[in-house]
């Protein structure tokens, strides 16, 4: 992908893996600058405009977890998913309500949030192999360490 999505710059994407009925399904969401476009396993692509959006929050449940997705005060979308997506679903969600319209007299966050949350971000990488630190690593990548144990040997 080349951080576009049909013309719209990608903010932010995560893979959630249930589907409504809590089976395991293989589920994608992308963030553009204009849109959020839910699809996988075989279903069409769904785009809800931002603009159209009053709220998107997490539901945190044992062992699931649901984006819940507000349009007009009804649910447009209700993204399901097992902890392993947390990290993914939980940015998304945050760069998503930053997006969102303002009600009258609510504050926009500050324009530095971004550059912090890239950084933030950077560090969730292995400089090394460029593979994704789980959280349960603290900052450890389990992949080059596993490598340097083995090569001490």
């Amino acid at each position: 992908m080349n951080g576009e999505l049909d013309g719209q710059e990608v903010v932010a994407w995560s893979e959630y893996d249930l589907d409504e009925e809590n089976r395991y399904a293989r589920h994608f969401a992308v963030l553009t600058d204009r849109q959020l476009v839910t699809f996988g396993d075989g279903s069409a692509p769904v785009a809800t405009p931002i603009a159209n959006i009053g709220e998107a929050k997490i539901v945190e449940g044992l062992g699931v977890d649901r984006l819940r997705v507000l349009v007009d005060g009804k649910l447009a979308a209700e993204l399901r998913y097992t902890h392993r997506h947390r990290r993914g679903m939980t940015r998304l969600q945050r760069k998503l309500e930053r997006r969102l319209p303002r009600k009258e007299g609510e504050e926009a966050p500050p324009e530095w949030l971004d550059s912090v949350e890239r950084e933030a971000d950077k560090s969730e990488h292995c400089p090394r192999c460029g593979q994704l630190i789980p959280a349960y690593a603290e900052g450890v990548c389990p992949n080059c360490q596993h490598k340097a144990a083995a090569s001490a040997n």
